[in-house]
């Protein structure tokens, strides 16, 4: 039996589960090592296992272009050519790949399909006053891309002493404190600007007390070691 046709989603699904990344990390812009390794991955694998022209793979793989597309295939097969690791690594996410095709096309199961995420929302705002017909792939695509996009919006929120260390490579974990952080922070000084002169002044004062002793304590913690 042949295998179902194996799609760029499919390889964003395997890569991200291979490298225990959420495909919103996958598809957004953010660039800790681990990350655009595992993307860099998925576009070299789609290059390798797709009929896909690198314009294709780039729009599927979070919006990248021809040129990003073709930077990683390069980066992929020179790693692979120096580093006997990391082409055993990448030669198991092909195996992965082609393992789960396998079992769907055993099953007789469509995989994910390539949903380009633009298309869908350019045919949504064409039907203002219609319902136009979404599929769940199609849903599934634009919310992947809605949230890695806002993902990649978090991550430019830092300036300033933060941009320091917000470069280095990080642990997702400490990120996400730090960005709970500062959101609480944000969400605090909003609430006491719409509590002044109220009775809720004093509570909002004292969640935006927590926030600035959440942060301080982050920003000191993710800092400790920053020459």
């Amino acid at each position: 039996m042949q295998p179902e046709p194996i799609t760029c989603r499919l390889i964003v699904e395997a890569v991200a589960e291979f490298y225990g990344l959420s495909i919103v990390d996958l598809l957004s812009h953010r660039r800790p090592q681990r990350v655009t390794r595992a993307r860099q991955v998925a576009m070299w694998a789609a290059k390798r296992l797709t009929t896909r022209s690198l314009t294709d793979i780039g729009r599927f793989v979070g919006g990248r272009d021809h040129a990003t597309v073709s930077h990683a295939v390069r980066v992929v097969d020179e790693l692979r050519e120096r580093d006997a690791d990391f082409r055993q690594q990448t030669d198991d996410v092909v195996l992965a790949v082609e393992a789960t095709a396998r079992t769907l096309a055993r099953f007789h199961a469509n995989g994910p399909e390539d949903v380009d995420p633009v298309a869908v929302a350019r045919r949504i705002l064409a039907t203002p006053r219609g319902v136009p017909i979404v599929s769940i792939p199609e849903i599934t695509a634009l919310a992947s891309a809605v949230s890695a996009q806002e993902l990649t919006d978090s991550s430019k929120m830092m300036t300033g002493p933060m941009k320091r260390f917000r470069s280095e490579p990080r642990d997702r974990e400490s990120e996400f404190d730090l960005y709970r952080a500062v959101a609480e922070v944000l969400e605090a000084d909003r609430a006491l600007k719409q509590a002044q002169w109220t009775h809720g002044e004093r509570g909002a004062q004292a969640r935006l007390d927590r926030g600035l002793k959440a942060l301080r304590e982050t920003f000191e913690r993710e800092t400790e070691h920053v020459d």
